[in-house]
């Protein structure tokens, strides 16, 4: 394969949502300390495209609303935000950040949330950082291993014309209601089990390879603009998440995931890609990955899962869960950490009877988009 590279600056990129024009971080910044002096405006602001002639008030905040936090410590689960460019910032004591008001639910880190009746935001109210991406509720529940959550102070809703400001009112919108691009479905067994880098790295083998344009885009899970850059920067284009969409994560009603999902592929489908490549972000039996799975105008155009795992029995109960309880009789090939060793493919083959490839090895990888690509062509 042709050495390349596709990597963007992200100084350059004009339009985070890669087809609507916004100002840069600075400019952003600008702006908004004329209402407040923060720090950190959080990456899941981004839908966001001005912050002229926004005022803080106090007020009910729910799911997707933008809140201003001063931080109590500089200590906790995460004590990093990411910035509206996707840089991690370090958050210390009095610092003021701009988030979004956010479930999460997972497995592996922090478990907080909104309630659907909302939260009575006053000033000093103790809220969580329950992610990086800057999203703010209420911790329930958090591993030992990590400690308890970052400790925020309310100052206040962002708000416009009286109205509270949340992410859903700037979202991407499409009324295209068929899915005709073969979709490409990057699942897993939990967090951290290689989905970013496999979606990342296939993307790349198939643009240089085999010249595809790829779409890349992030479907559930815990917002965060990292890993949207990571399929971007490996030549994804356009590469846009559920949070473009107007959700700060997908712990939440599978009504509104189903709908963002549907948007998602609906808006990259009009840019005309010759392949999608979709992350399902946490684990493949929750987040509304499976109500998204199920939805007949969506799994008609899925061409191939790869499932990531990290053992070989959570890759087996994956493949048993799509098999038998979605119905999938696509293809379905099997990468993470568990095809590290010779182990690994063997039991892999003889438990689920499917292939693997590790795609940290240039000849696995390159056969795994060989595989994708016959198959997004037949």
């Amino acid at each position: 394969m042709t050495e390349k590279t596709v990597s963007k600056s992200i100084a350059n990129r004009l339009e985070p949502n890669l087809f609507r024009r916004q100002p840069l971080a600075d400019e952003v910044m600008r702006e908004f300390r004329d209402l407040l002096e923060a720090k950190i405006i959080s990456s899941n602001t981004r839908p966001v495209v001005s912050f002229h002639g926004f005022k803080v008030n106090e007020g009910v905040g729910y799911e997707g609303d933008l809140i201003a936090c001063k931080a109590k410590t500089d200590r906790g689960a995460h004590s990093e935000v990411e910035d509206w460019d996707g840089k991690l910032v370090k958050v210390s004591k009095g610092d003021l950040i701009v988030g979004v008001l956010s479930n999460r639910e997972s497995s592996r880190f922090l478990v907080g949330y909104v309630p659907k009746s909302g939260i009575k935001i006053k000033k000093g109210l103790e809220l969580d950082l329950l992610a990086r991406g800057g999203n703010i509720g209420i911790c329930e529940s958090y591993p030992e291993s990590m400690g308890p959550p970052l400790k925020l102070e309310a100052i206040g809703l962002l708000s416009r014309n009286g109205k509270n400001v949340n992410i859903a009112d700037y979202a991407i919108t499409s009324k295209n209601e068929k899915f005709n691009v073969p979709l490409v479905m990057v699942v897993g067994t939990s967090a951290e089990c290689g989905k970013t880098t496999t979606s990342s790295k296939l993307i790349y083998t198939l643009t240089m390879k085999y010249e595809d344009r790829v779409a890349a885009t992030k479907i559930t899970g815990t917002g965060r603009l990292g890993d949207t850059l990571k399929m971007y920067d490996a030549g994804g284009a356009p590469a846009v998440d559920f949070v473009d969409a107007g959700l700060p994560s997908t712990y939440t009603s599978s009504i509104k995931v189903v709908d963002s999902a549907k948007r998602i592929f609906g808006f990259v489908e009009e840019r005309k890609p010759t392949l999608t490549v979709a992350e399902f972000g946490g684990d493949v039996i929750w987040g509304g990955v499976p109500a998204v799975l199920s939805q007949r105008e969506i799994r008609n155009g899925v061409t191939v899962v790869v499932v990531c795992a990290s053992d070989a029995v959570g890759a087996y109960g994956a493949v048993r869960y799509l098999n038998e309880e979605l119905k999938y009789d696509t293809p379905i090939f099997i990468s993470g950490p568990v095809t590290d060793t010779t182990a690994g493919h063997k039991r892999l083959k003889e438990v689920t009877g499917k292939e693997s490839f590790n795609v940290l090895k240039n000849e696995e990888l390159v056969l795994l988009a060989k595989r994708v690509h016959e198959l997004a062509k037949s």
